[in-house]
């Protein structure tokens, strides 16, 4: 979804540049940016298209809750197979060859979606418990600590910014609250690892 938004940001500064453009009356040259202003507004079309399919599905939240729960399961793959240290932190610096292949998308699908979910819609908060949440937070502290896995800072922010989120003083439903504090002062790993990282 945010890929999309960026592509439509983009064309629309391009349809209004060639839209702009003064061609002092040369014929020739006002037919080949009439064709390129024709092609660019087909493929705006598609694109708004796409785009308003994307935020009809990101809208139902049964199938939200699914590809949460997907992601979740993601999550907890991509922790086992880096085989973590039974304490949990540091990971390796030999980057697993199973782990090295994977392609980069995977971590950063996984991470857009629960950040969108974060943003835009806390029901995966109000739906899940503090221990359905483990999974996917242990993968947020373990990796967002990790270049050597996630070279892209872009995507250990965002991690960061998850988990900004997920910060149960900045919830204001108390049954939220109480399960996130469960989860952040309850759970060793946690403990342990944000507090040493300063997250």
């Amino acid at each position: 979804h945010g890929a999309l938004l960026t592509d439509l940001a983009d064309l629309k500064r391009n349809i209004g540049r060639l839209e702009a453009v003064d061609l002092g009356g040369n014929p020739m040259a006002e037919a080949r940016v009439q064709a390129q202003l024709r092609q660019l507004k087909a493929t705006q079309e598609v694109e708004t298209q796409w785009k308003l399919t994307a935020e009809a599905e990101l809208e139902d939240d049964n199938l939200l809750l699914l590809m949460f729960e997907y992601y979740n399961i993601m999550a907890y793959w991509l922790l086992r197979i880096t085989n973590p240290p039974p304490e949990g932190l540091p990971l390796s610096f030999d980057v697993p060859m199973t782990f090295k292949t994977l392609p980069d998308y995977l971590v950063d699908d996984l991470v857009e979606f629960i950040l969108f979910a974060a943003r835009n819609r806390g029901m995966f908060l109000r739906t899940y418990t503090a221990r359905e949440l483990e999974n996917l937070v242990t993968f947020l502290v373990t990796f967002a600590g990790s270049p050597a896995y996630i070279p892209n800072p872009y995507i250990r922010g965002k991690m960061v910014e998850i988990l900004a989120y997920l910060n149960p003083t900045s919830n204001r439903d108390p049954r939220i609250r109480s399960e996130l504090m469960s989860l952040f002062e309850g759970h060793p790993f946690l403990i342990k690892h944000l507090v040493c990282r300063g997250v």
